[in-house]
C-alpha cells in the first residue's frame, strides 16, 4: 500500500513535470524552462527519495520482527514465590486510599 502511495504521488509529479521539462511540448505562457526543469527534477527525487524511504522502512520493520521473534524463542523466567510477613495471615483485605479531594 505504501509503495503505490509513493508511485502514485511520483506518477502525479511526473505527468505535472514533463510536459514542461521536455522540449518541444507546449508550456503553459510565462514558465522559464529553468522552474519546468527544476519541477521535473523535483519529480524525480521525490520518486527516489520516497522508494529509499520505503526500503529502509522495510529492513527496520524486518530487523524488529526478527528481534521479536529471538526474544519470544527464550523461556519465560519462572514467577518468584509469594512471601508471607510474619505474623500476619495472607488472605482478604482491605485497602483504603486517601485522595486530595
Amino acid at each position: 500500500m505504501r509503495l503505490l502511495v509513493v508511485v502514485g504521488l511520483t506518477l502525479t509529479l511526473l505527468l505535472g513535470a514533463v510536459p514542461l521539462a521536455v522540449p518541444g511540448t507546449p508550456r503553459l505562457p510565462g514558465v522559464p524552462p529553468a522552474v519546468s526543469a527544476a519541477l521535473f527534477v523535483v519529480a524525480a527525487v521525490a520518486l527516489v527519495g520516497g522508494l529509499l524511504l520505503l526500503a529502509h522502512g522495510r529492513r527496520l520493520r524486518r530487523r524488529a520482527e526478527a528481534s521479536a521473534d529471538a526474544a519470544d524463542a527464550s523461556p519465560p523466567p519462572a514467577p518468584a514465590p509469594a512471601t508471607v510477613v510474619p505474623g500476619t495471615t495472607p488472605g482478604r483485605g482491605y485497602v483504603t486510599v486517601r485522595t486530595r479531594w
